[in-house]
């Protein structure tokens, strides 16, 4: 036999089935890193939206102190609402430019109070302009989907009386 030729033995069916297991082990550490990521940009997009709900919340009554305590700001020069506050100077309700809320008799007095405060914000949660609202107790409470593996639901909720501002993943 020639010593500059050599053999080669192609791999065997055990090397193929160490390789698809090793990339198989490495396809499913990939897929858990990307849910794990994926659920904590959606809890930091849920806290983002609740901070500037306060945010707007604040700003709504620092221009009741400045304007002298009105019953009613009026709305901006760009923005459809007017916002009706209460007499401790936090938004209760939304009204159309003409101080009330006939023009928005579609929506309930959380979304236009979503609206009204979020009207210069595009951040939204799962592409929803208007998250799912309700009334309960006197609170708005905005719910959003879930997302990744876990599913977990976001509520954020606002309360008129205090102008509180709490959210939840749960």
């Amino acid at each position: 036999m020639n010593p500059s030729i050599r053999s080669f033995e192609s791999p065997g069916l055990f090397h193929f089935s160490l390789v698809v297991m090793a990339l198989s082990f490495l396809l499913w550490i990939l897929l858990r890193s990307i849910s794990s990521i994926i659920d904590d940009a959606y809890e930091t997009q849920v806290r983002a939206t609740a901070m500037s709900l306060q945010r707007a919340v604040l700003g709504a009554r620092e221009q009741w102190f400045v304007q002298g305590k009105p019953g009613v700001i009026p709305p901006p020069p760009h923005g459809p609402y007017a916002l009706l506050m209460s007499a401790a100077g936090w938004p209760l309700d939304a009204l159309a430019g003409d101080h009330n809320s006939a023009g928005a008799e579609s929506l309930s007095r959380c979304q236009r109070l979503w609206q009204a405060l979020l009207q210069d914000q595009t951040l939204t949660l799962q592409g929803q302009d208007i998250p799912q609202a309700e009334s309960r107790d006197g609170q708005c409470i905005y719910r959003f989907p879930g997302v990744g593996d876990q599913g977990k639901n976001a509520e954020i909720e606002y309360t008129p009386s205090r102008g509180r501002i709490n959210y939840f993943i749960r």
